[in-house]
Parts: structure tokens; sequence; C-alpha cells
């Protein structure tokens, strides 16, 4: 799903040539470019993170660590 989603953002980035930004600005319609690049980026940050965290927690299943002292509290 990472991926795809910086596949996504490289192809946006890579199809938008110097002459639609210039249409863009012209118009003051930068701020939507911007939300969808933001878009892309806030999901893949949000991925990522989700993908390290899911991993460590895979990891510790592997480590001698104790999980519960058996205390009844």
């Amino acid at each position: 799903m990472l991926g795809f989603l910086v596949g996504g953002l490289a192809i946006i980035s890579g199809t938008i040539s110097n002459k639609i930004l210039k249409n863009i600005n012209a118009e003051e319609k930068s701020d939507h470019l911007i939300n969808v690049v933001y878009a892309f980026y806030f999901n893949g940050a949000l991925v990522g993170f989700t993908l390290v965290l899911f991993l460590s927690f895979y990891l510790s299943l592997y480590t001698n660590w104790p999980i519960s002292e058996n205390r009844v509290f």
C-alpha cells in the first residue's frame, strides 16, 4: 500500500508540467494542488508509521521480555 501511495505521488508530480503550474498560479488555485500532494504525503507517512509499529510488535513476540508478572491487584 505504501508503494501505491508513493507511486501515485510520483505520477501526480511527474505529469504536472511547467505550463500547468503557471496556469494554476495565475488562477491562484495552488492551494488545491498542495492539498492533494499533502494528502498523499500524510497517507504515506501514516502507512509507514503503522508498518514500523506493527513490525516492532511482531519482532517483540520473539523476545524473552516478561509481558506479565502474574500479579493480581
